[in-house]
């Protein structure tokens, strides 16, 4: 996740609840592709743990986690049948501004799956078996 667009209300609301949290750390270590990813997935379960019934055990969790839909600081986030997150995409270009390079946002490509639109396939995460290589056509966002 990079802040590559312009901030949410959620990420608005998380970086005030970052600074009073943690006053003396610098504010923008709440900005890490870490501290966001440890927040959102905290926040998944937690929801999904709010809203499961004790009584379900662990299918009324699943069972919840497939239904929750998520406003969190990258933006909205879901989970697909595999259990993946579906969310935004943020697309940035490195420029140079005064000697220091920055992102610059290009473009947000809503709902990004695993598949990245069908480039890679659903099978098991790539490694030396799982997959052959293909040539592929890319989704018609990255063209």
């Amino acid at each position: 996740w990079l802040p590559s667009s312009a901030p949410s209300t959620a990420l608005r609301e998380f970086r005030r609840r970052w600074h009073a949290a943690f006053p003396g750390l610098p504010g923008l270590l709440g900005d890490d592709p870490a501290v966001i990813g440890y927040h959102n997935a905290m926040e998944a379960l937690l929801t999904a743990l709010g809203r499961a019934r004790s009584t379900d055990g662990r299918s009324g969790l699943e069972a919840e986690l497939r239904r929750l839909r998520l406003d969190l600081p990258g933006g909205s986030i879901r989970l697909d049948r595999n259990r993946q997150a579906v969310r935004d995409g943020y697309l940035s270009k490195i420029v140079v501004h005064g000697g220091k390079p920055t992102l610059a946002p290009v473009a947000v490509v809503p709902h990004v799956e695993q598949t990245f639109g069908g480039l890679l396939s659903s099978a098991p995460p790539p490694g030396p078996d799982s997959q052959q290589c293909r040539r592929g056509s890319p989704p018609s966002w990255a063209q």
